[in-house]
C-alpha cells in the first residue's frame, strides 16, 4: 500500500494552534538582557578587568549555544574554561578565561572575530582528531556568512579553518562513528561562489576540506535540512530548498568516501520529481530511520481544471536511482 496523507494543511493548522502562546509584560522587559548567574558574574568581572567596561556581551542567534558565556573543557585538561563573546566599537571578539590555582577566573587570551554578529556556535571534536574544535559562524541570518574554526591549547586560540556558509552542522556521514563538519553554501555571484555541499574533518594536525559536491545553483534558499538515511544503513542529508517559489529536495550521501548528489547531478535531473508547493518538508514520517520526500497529486475526481482542487500528499523514498512511492501502511 502507499503512504498517503490527505490535506496535511489540517495537521499543520492544528500544530499552529497547539503551539500558540501569550506574551505579557512590557516591550522593555522583553528586551532586557539575561540575568547573569554567580559564576557568570565572576567570569564577567574577570573579563572587564582585561577589556575595560565599555563592552557589550554578544549572544549567538541560533544553535544549541545561546549564551554569551560557554563554560566547557575545550583543551582536554579536565578542567573547564570559559569562552565569552562580546563586542567593542562594533567589533565582535572572543575571550578565553581560565582559573588560577586559587580557583579565580582570569583572562588568558583574546582575539577578534569576524563581522558584527554571531550566528551560531558549535564545540566538539570532529573527524579523526580527539582535540576539540570551536566552530563559530558570523553574520546576519539570510546573508552570506563566515565560518571560523578554532582550537585552544596552552593558553592560545588558533584559527584552523575558514569558509563561507549558509548552514553548517556536524554529522557522521560516512558511518564511521565520528562526526564530520558539513557545510552548505548557496549560490553567491557577488563572491564568485557556487552552491555546494562540503565535508570538513580534523586530521589531528590540521582541518581540511575532504570533498565537495555541487548543489542546484537555481535554489534561492535552504528551507530545511534533515539528517536521515537512504536505505537502512546509508546516512544522508536531505536538503529542502526553494526555487522559483516551489520546494525541491537534494540528497547528499557518500559512496566509498566520495560525496554524491544523485537527484541533481544525474543528466535525468531526478530533482524534478521532488518539486512541490511550499510547506511540504521531508521527514521520517514512520520513524523507521529512512527519510521520505513528499509530493502532491490530485485527489481522485479532481484535476487542474477543477474549480476547487484537493490534493493527496504522497511520501516517496529514493531507491535504485529514482524517486518512488514508499511501501508502507496507508496514512490519512
Amino acid at each position: 500500500m502507499t503512504k498517503k496523507s490527505v490535506i496535511p494543511a489540517l495537521i499543520a493548522a492544528a500544530a499552529v494552534m497547539l503551539s500558540g502562546c501569550t506574551l505579557s509584560g512590557s516591550a522593555e522587559n522583553l528586551l532586557s538582557p539575561p540575568v547573569l548567574c554567580e559564576e557568570q558574574n565572576d567570569i564577567y568581572s574577570a573579563l572587564i578587568q582585561s577589556t575595560g567596561e565599555d563592552i557589550t556581551l554578544q549572544y549567538p542567534r541560533s544553535g544549541s549555544y545561546r549564551s554569551a558565556f560557554i563554560i566547557k573543557d575545550i583543551d582536554g585538561s579536565g578542567d573547564d574554561e570559559a569562552v565569552v563573546f562580546y563586542s567593542i566599537r562594533d567589533e565582535v571578539r572572543i575571550n578565553i578565561l581560565d582559573t588560577d590555582e586559587d580557583g579565580n577566573w582570569m583572562s588568558v587570551c583574546d582575539i577578534s572575530g569576524s563581522g558584527a554578529n554571531i550566528d551560531r556556535v558549535m564545540i566538539s571534536p570532529m573527524g579523526m582528531a580527539d582535540r576539540t574544535s570551536i566552530m563559530i559562524g558570523y553574520g546576519e541570518s539570510g546573508a552570506d556568512k563566515i565560518l571560523k574554526v578554532y582550537t585552544y591549547d596552552s593558553g592560545k586560540i588558533s584559527e584552523t579553518y575558514s569558509d563561507n556558509y549558509s548552514s553548517f552542522f556536524l554529522y557522521d556521514l560516512n558511518n564511521d562513528g565520528r562526526d564530520c563538519l558539513c557545510i552548505l553554501r548557496s549560490n553567491n555571484e557577488n563572491i564568485g561562489k557556487r552552491a555546494e555541499f562540503s565535508v570538513v574533518t580534523d586530521t589531528g594536525t590540521k582541518v581540511v576540506k575532504n570533498d565537495t559536491v555541487s548543489l542546484n545553483d537555481k535554489s534561492s534558499e535552504f528551507v530545511s535540512v534533515v539528517l536521515g538515511n537512504v536505505g537502512e544503513n546509508t546516512p544522508a542529508v536531505f536538503i529542502d530548498e526553494l526555487s522559483g517559489g516551489q520546494l525541491s529536495t537534494e540528497i547528499i550521501y557518500q559512496v566509498g568516501g566520495t560525496l554524491r548528489n544523485p537527484l541533481y547531478l544525474d543528466e535525468r535531473q531526478i530533482i524534478r520529481d521532488t518539486i512541490r508547493s511550499k510547506g511540504y518538508l521531508s521527514a521520517d514520517i514512520d520513524l523507521d530511520g529512512i527519510t521520505e520526500i513528499p509530493t502532491l497529486s490530485y485527489f481522485p475526481g479532481y484535476n487542474q481544471d477543477s474549480r476547487d482542487s484537493f490534493f493527496v500528499t504522497n511520501w516517496n523514498v529514493y531507491s535504485n536511482f529514482k524517486i518512488g512511492r514508499a511501501s508502507c501502511r496507508e496514512r490519512v
